[in-house]
């Protein structure tokens, strides 16, 4: 499941990939453009679409888009304020595959999105860890103590996932003491000045190359891994 956020508020937005990004489930989102949504929604695959019909003119307003995403076979969540008998009507004969009502409490309008979602919308592929790579604009390292010993690690983050990192040792450091099963406490994660410390225990050494999984998740780690991931995922939009 891919989905896509339209002219939904940025709250709601952050909300959603907080919860979804770490279970496997990509979220992107753009304003009410036709050719920027058309692009993102062959680009990334998107099979289903969370519109805040409200915004932009209002339903009627929605409704050309709204035809157009239905025709691609994408199932289309709308969020309105106005759920009278008319306008539900409405959207119900553009063949939206539901609304949700919206009310003062938005993790209760996030609850039911979710549930909607999972009802609707067929759960066909095994979800993955969902990894980005890091590239030369990015300033990721790792460094770390050596399980019974003084010996201390540094190391540059090539590819990240919600579950675990991959990164090279560098040229000043060796990964000699250091075996698969190690578990690491207290390893310090740098990703563009922010920092997390965490514990993780190694899965694969070859050569300088090192894979690790992390073994917790505290509010610190998780912020910072949901929030470079879905930059990350969503730069090239």
């Amino acid at each position: 499941m891919n989905l896509l956020l339209i002219s939904v508020d940025s709250n709601i937005k952050n909300i959603l990939v907080s919860s979804l990004l770490p279970k496997g489930y990509p979220v992107f989102d753009t304003d009410y453009d036709r050719d920027s949504i058309t692009n993102i929604i062959k680009k990334k695959e998107i099979n289903v679409v969370f519109m805040d019909v409200d915004k932009e003119g209002g339903l009627i307003e929605h409704l050309d888009l709204i035809k157009m995403i239905r025709s691609m076979n994408i199932a289309l969540i709308a969020y309105t304020e106005n759920a009278a008998e008319s306008e539900v009507k409405i959207l119900i004969e553009h063949g939206v595959t539901a609304y949700i009502e919206k009310t003062e409490k938005i993790a209760h309008d996030i609850k039911r999105l979710i549930e909607v979602i999972f009802k609707n919308v067929p759960q066909k592929e095994k979800r993955k860890a969902l990894r980005v790579k890091i590239n030369e604009q990015d300033e990721a390292t790792v460094n770390f103590s050596v399980p019974n010993s003084s010996k201390v690690i540094k190391g540059f983050v090539i590819e990240i996932s919600y579950l675990g990192l991959f990164f090279k040792v560098d040229y000043l450091y060796d990964t000699s003491g250091l075996r698969p099963g190690d578990v690491i406490s207290r390893l310090t994660l740098m990703i563009n000045s922010k920092r997390a410390i965490t514990d993780v225990q190694i899965v694969m050494i070859k050569g300088d190359f090192v894979g690790a999984k992390f073994l917790n998740h505290d509010d610190a780690l998780k912020n910072l891994l949901v929030r470079f991931i879905h930059e990350k995922m969503t730069e090239t939009i």
